[in-house]
């Protein structure tokens, strides 16, 4: 394959070949360094405190103080508990500590796209939800 600048692409900078047609950077699996712990501690808390701390209040609203206290106690045990299986995983069968990479081995190719296709469903949501946000905002100005 050549990259944009016409110049052929080596073994490693090779796609997959469900993205073969897309050379985009973001879209290449397995490139680059690896990022460092606060490039990973950020990124995580970008996704925990992002459009989900949005939706807290009306969650409580809807579910009640008790209940609402009662569900969220109960899914930071459960991803906790999913999360040091992740963990225990990657370091102990695994070369390179990924989500696509954690797919691969447990799955297969099959799995490598599954995660895929929930990263880009996860941006699209994220997305969306930021999206409808601004509109109401925006609604509440007196410019529009």
């Amino acid at each position: 394959g050549f990259d944009n600048g016409g110049s052929r692409l080596s073994g490693a900078d090779r796609v997959p070949a469900a993205f073969a047609a897309l050379q985009y950077p973001l879209l290449r699996y397995g490139q680059g360094d690896a990022q460092t712990k606060v490039e990973a501690t950020l990124n995580l808390l970008n996704n925990l405190l992002g459009a989900g701390l949005l939706a807290m209040p009306r969650a409580f609203a809807h579910a009640g103080v008790l209940t609402g206290l009662i569900l969220m106690g109960l899914v930071a045990v459960a991803n906790r508990y999913t999360l040091l299986m992740v963990l225990q995983l990657s370091e102990t069968q695994l070369e390179k500590n990924s989500y696509p990479e954690i797919g691969r081995h447990v799955f297969g190719q099959q799995g490598l796209l599954a995660v895929l296709a929930a990263y880009l469903l996860f941006t699209v949501g994220i997305l969306s939800a930021y999206l409808i946000a601004l509109a109401d905002i925006f609604r509440q100005l007196p410019l529009f």
